[in-house]
């Protein structure tokens, strides 16, 4: 979700350079959780497979 933020609120240039400036960096939400080995297991399947990513 973070990286969706950043193609979302991130400014693109001339081919494609991507640039957050600290106002649109202040809108992205970075959540902290410990993230277990099995959810990156689920999620390498689920790219795989080219899972949908609507639940």
């Amino acid at each position: 979700m973070t990286l969706a933020q950043c193609e979302f609120y991130g400014r693109c240039y001339g081919g494609g350079v991507r640039e957050l400036v600290p106002s649109e960096f202040k809108k992205i939400v970075v959540p902290y959780r410990e993230i277990e080995k099995a959810d990156v297991e689920r999620l390498k399947e689920m790219f795989r497979q080219r899972a949908s990513a609507i639940i």
